[in-house]
Order: C-alpha cells, then structure tokens, then sequence
C-alpha cells in the first residue's frame, strides 16, 4: 500500500498525478523519470509505456548500465525526479547497490524499484539501501500507484513487513556509513571523484580545492587508471559503487 514518510497508510488515486515534481509547487513542469533495466526490450517497453499511464510526466533517459546510471542520476543536469529501476541488473551489481551508490551521493532522486521476481526477494535489502519503493513489473495499477505515491514525497509498500523510508531520512542515514573502498585512491583523488559524482566540472573543482585545471584532470585520469575504468563517466560510476 501507498505510505507517507512513516509507512503509515494514506489514499491515493492511481489515475491522478501531482503537477510538477513531487508536488512540491513546481508548476505544470512534468515529473521528470529514468529507467534502468538490463534488458534492452522490457527497457523499451518500460520507457514507451510511462507516458501512457501517467499523466503530465516525460522519461529523460534510460540506461541499462549500472555505471550510468550512478552518474546520470547524481548529476544535477540528468538528474530525474525518480529513477525507475531494475532489481536484477547484472552478477557483479544488483538493483539494491546501484540505489545505494546513488543514495549516498543525493537525497533528490526519489528510487522505485521494479522486478519480475518476488517482490519479497528483494524489498527488504532495496529498504536498507535507501529506496522510496518496490513494485512488480506486470501490475500497472501498482506502478500508477507508487509513483503517484513517490512524487509527493511519500513512500510506497504492498509488503507488511518491509518499510520503506523518504529519499531525505534515507540520505542521512546512508552518507553516513563509513566507507571501504575496494581500491586504494589518495584522498586527493578521493576528493575529485566526490566531486566529479555530485556533477561537478574541472574549473569548480580546481577553484574549490585552489589548485589549476590540468592538477584536477590529471588525479581525476590517475584515478580512473587505478579503477580500471576506459571513461570518465564509467570510473566515477564504479568509484560511487566501490563506496556503496
């Protein structure tokens, strides 16, 4: 069922949606989605079928990266208003840790996961990592529900047993948890990444840490090096998740 901030039940019209993001006085300006899902044709489908069941709302993007996904969704430029995404991604990264990864970096993207499989199979580790909801991929009418429930800031959960908490609670807990990253980057180059991960450019970063443009891009290349990553976009990606 649709929840408000605390899980606790609240009436929703599943053929309605709010004006704006969240409802949050964004005027006419249509809710902004993104998809991810590792399968190009349900992909297709998931992002063909949106603007068809809810109304006044526009996806930006999809993706069936993992990486991209991480990067698209902490930068200020792509970031949509809730990200639409795949519980079962790849073996080496699950829908759970891409949501964390992306959690730990913003409390402005509003999660929905969605899966084929039991619903139960995942909820409680998409709860703890910091999603707003979790859906099946066959119900519309649960679809329509969640994101009407999601972009006016609530949470939303057929399960009894699982809670979900809002993007900002879930924020705070989650940026907090110490990090382990798998490789060892200096922390200068730890910096960039952070940086670069919250959709900053060279030149802000070189006049935030005092330093010049060539300093930035040259840590930010050694560290992509270090990550075994071939692109900026895809080493900021793996770096969000080696912290998740």
């Amino acid at each position: 069922m649709p929840t408000n901030g605390g899980n606790t039940p609240i009436n929703n019209d599943a053929t309605t949606m709010p004006s704006g993001a969240g409802g949050q006085g964004a005027g006419n300006r249509p809710l902004r989605l993104a998809v991810t899902d590792n399968d190009n044709f349900a992909l297709m489908t998931m992002a063909n079928l949106l603007p068809r069941i809810i109304p006044n709302c526009e996806v930006i993007w999809s993706s069936t990266s993992a990486t991209e996904t991480i990067t698209k969704a902490a930068d200020p430029h792509s970031m949509p208003d809730v990200l639409i995404l795949d519980m079962s991604l790849s073996s080496s990264y699950t829908g759970p840790d891409v949501c964390r990864a992306i959690r730990r970096a913003t409390p402005k993207v509003r999660i929905l996961g969605i899966t084929s499989y039991s619903l139960e199979h995942y909820a409680a580790d998409l709860a703890s990592a910091g999603a707003q909801g979790l859906v099946s991929k066959s119900d519309i009418p649960q679809i329509q529900a969640a994101l009407r429930a999601i972009s006016q800031g609530n949470t939303y959960s057929s399960l009894n047993n699982v809670r979900f908490e809002d993007a900002t609670l879930a924020y705070d807990h989650i940026s907090r948890e110490p990090s382990d990253a798998k490789v060892k980057l200096t922390a200068h180059e730890e910096r960039i990444l952070d940086l670069l991960a919250h959709g900053k450019r060279y030149k802000q970063i070189a006049d935030e840490l005092g330093t010049s443009d060539s300093s930035i891009r040259t840590g930010a290349h050694r560290a992509i090096k270090k990550l075994g990553a071939s692109t900026l976009s895809q080493g900021v990606g793996i770096w969000m998740l080696e912290r998740r």
